[in-house]
């Protein structure tokens, strides 16, 4: 692949901190929020919201992985394990901390009756777990992503960086096969609403694109064509069954790595085709969303909620969704660029404050003057 980086090459601190920005992951991020607006908000049911989520995890095991076999050169060079999990913690929360605390925060002053029962689940990321089992409220119920994606950096960047490389495809295959499995077998034995958002049902996504970043790195081109063809081979399986919810369940049970593996062929195609279609994502407007995709996914299902009480605080009759959609977008949107440029940028700023090699020549001193615990 066009972006696979020599596994010999010691990266600089440039490298790792400052990776250069690829304009067609935005276009595919911006997808990706894309497809789970529409599936939101348009009036019409199309069931793509989980095949855009699905993306998003693809994207994200692939970029964590992806930064986290860089920083294995850095513990090689010598740099302790607990120091480079700690920058690597660090700057995990200030990309995706921020705008999910001020949600709550709002949420609270406007006296809201659901973040307040559920703010305990959303602090700690647990919310997947709540959810799963007494379903989806209106305002939040997106967070149960988020919940899987901080619990999987609970684990995943240890076993990165402690495991010998040369077994980090088993261990990714293991979760990809894991995945199916605990699908299937929740059918029989879980009395819950929604086991396909526990974060065992979903990692294989993630570890389709764990498994794509090593073998990038690793030049391993027969795994990322043998994962490219899959996923072109499935990917008639996943547009039938995309726009149906009756086919939910057996979406679930059997489909989900499909999906996954469909997401990783188009993550593959978008890195290394130079066509016009894949071109496309790189069109300003279309990377643009893609940089706001985070606030715009974090938002979005804030805005109708908080809509909804407006009326009905004011004593009017609540509007039907199909004249409220479009300006609850619109607003989304209008929420999601000024997050871009008010909040989220300007705090990870202070990314730099916390590079992920630490140079030596810092010493104890400038360790404690800039790195402190």
């Amino acid at each position: 692949m066009r972006c696979a980086a020599s596994p010999q090459s010691v990266p600089a601190k440039e490298d790792i901190d400052n990776p250069p920005r690829l304009a067609r992951l935005d276009g595919l991020r911006a997808l990706a929020v894309l497809a789970v607006l529409v599936d939101h908000f348009s009036p019409i049911r199309i069931a793509i919201g989980p095949y855009g989520v699905k993306l998003f995890f693809v994207l994200s095991g692939f970029l964590i992985t992806g930064i986290l076999l860089r920083c294995r050169t850095v513990v090689e060079d010598g740099q302790s394990l607990a120091v480079t999990l700690r920058q690597f913690y660090i700057r995990r929360a200030l990309r995706i901390l921020p705008i999910v605390y001020v949600v709550l925060m709002v949420g609270l002053l406007l006296g809201s009756e659901e973040v307040r029962k559920t703010l305990l689940w959303h602090l700690t990321f647990t919310s997947n777990l709540l959810f799963s089992v007494r379903g989806f409220p209106p305002m939040t119920s997106h967070f149960w992503s988020l919940a899987v994606e901080e619990q999987f950096y609970l684990v995943w960047p240890a076993l990165v960086l402690l495991m010998a490389r040369r077994h980090l495809p088993a261990l990714m295959l293991a979760a990809i096969i894991g995945a199916a499995l605990f699908r299937l077998s929740s059918e029989v034995w879980f009395t819950g609403l929604y086991p396909q958002i526990l974060t065992p049902a979903v990692v294989d996504a993630l570890a389709f694109g764990a498994l794509l970043a090593w073998a990038t790195a690793e030049g391993r081109t027969a795994i990322v064509r043998g994962i490219q063809r899959l996923g072109f081979a499935v990917l008639p399986l996943v547009l039938i069954a995309g726009v149906s919810y009756e086919m939910m369940d057996l979406k679930f049970i059997l489909g989900d790595s499909v999906a996954a593996a469909s997401c990783a062929w188009l993550l593959v195609s978008a890195l290394e085709k130079d066509t016009g279609i894949w071109r496309f994502l790189e069109a300003k407007p279309l990377c643009f969303i893609g940089r706001i995709s985070y606030g715009l996914y974090v938002y979005h299902l804030v805005v109708p909620s908080m809509m909804r009480g407006a009326f009905a605080g004011a004593g009017l009759q609540i509007p039907p969704w199909e004249t409220l959609w479009l300006p609850c977008a619109a607003i989304a949107i209008g929420l999601a660029v000024l997050s871009w440029y008010c909040i989220e940028v300007p705090i990870n700023r202070n990314k730099r404050f916390f590079p992920y090699r630490i140079e030596p020549a810092l010493g104890l001193a400038g360790r404690s003057a800039g790195y402190a615990d």
